[in-house]
């Protein structure tokens, strides 16, 4: 888990710095440019697009990439942190972890550390079932959900998982300020509408803050975590053919493969 815990550390730094860099570059360039107009007739309106012309792009687009980047980047390290959890207990990993030398299909993650261990998981609980669906949408679609059906969907299962509140003390003297939201400042999800409302536009695309990064990468961090505690419970005694994750893996592996059930599930030296 150390080295889990390292690269994670590094996506949130990572994050923090382009995030605070580009905000302390931008203000920098934005009084620039108030210094050198007469304010007679220049306003910060007129700076602010002027300092976006001379540095290429806003603190607040910066942001919101760099929030999904680092939600992406986060969420594909624990897909494979929980498969190398399995594959330590697992003979034969490269049948039942790592078909044709890539990744198991998330129908055999889930059904592993269901129907596997001693503590079932749910792997997709405690908000990684929505930040991963984050994840496909901002790889897969831009961040731009293809209906607005589905937009509200993944706008509610996020703001029901996750901490929307003001920053704590802590958080503040950490640097972190304004507002949580995944789809944009100040939009949230209504539940009495059953739809994402804004004060000031409506939001068609994915648009992370800062603080609303930081807080799903530590519950991330959590749950990666608890997976942990739960593999190292150990294996179920009683895991036979019958089994929802064994059929399923074997299945798949007889369509392919004459010898596709021909191996042993378990190899207790990781129990």
């Amino acid at each position: 888990m150390q080295d889990f815990d390292q690269e994670l550390d590094a996506v949130l730094a990572m994050h923090r710095y382009l995030v605070r860099a580009s905000r302390r570059d931008f203000r920098a360039e934005y009084e620039r440019q108030l210094a050198i107009h007469n304010p007679e007739n220049y306003d910060g309106g007129d700076a602010i697009w002027d300092a976006e012309i001379a540095i290429g792009v806003n603190s607040w687009d910066v942001e919101s990439h760099a929030g999904l980047m680092a939600i992406a980047r986060a969420v594909s390290i624990a897909e494979v942190m929980f498969a190398r959890m399995a594959a330590h207990f697992l003979r034969d990993p490269e049948i039942w972890v790592f078909p044709n030398e890539g990744l198991w299909m998330r129908d055999w993650e889930s059904k592993f550390y269901k129907f596997v261990l001693v503590a079932p998981f749910d792997v997709g609980g405690n908000g990684f079932g929505p930040l991963r669906e984050l994840r496909d949408l901002y790889t897969h679609g831009y961040g731009v959900p293809a209906t607005k059906a589905r937009l509200d969907r993944l706008a509610q299962r996020l703001h029901d998982k996750f901490d929307t509140s003001p920053a704590t003390a802590e958080e503040k003297s950490d640097g972190f300020e304004g507002e949580v939201y995944f789809f944009g400042d100040r939009t949230t999800y209504s539940s009495k509408t059953r739809t994402l409302e804004s004060t000031l536009f409506d939001s068609h695309h994915a648009d992370v803050s800062e603080l609303a990064t930081y807080r799903a990468l530590e519950q991330l961090r959590a749950h990666v975590h608890s997976a942990h505690a739960a593999a190292t419970a150990g294996l179920r005694d009683d895991v036979e053919d019958g089994n929802k994750y064994v059929k399923t893996v074997t299945q798949w592996w007889a369509k392919r493969t004459p010898n596709g059930q021909s191996a042993k599930v378990t190899d207790h030296e990781g129990a």
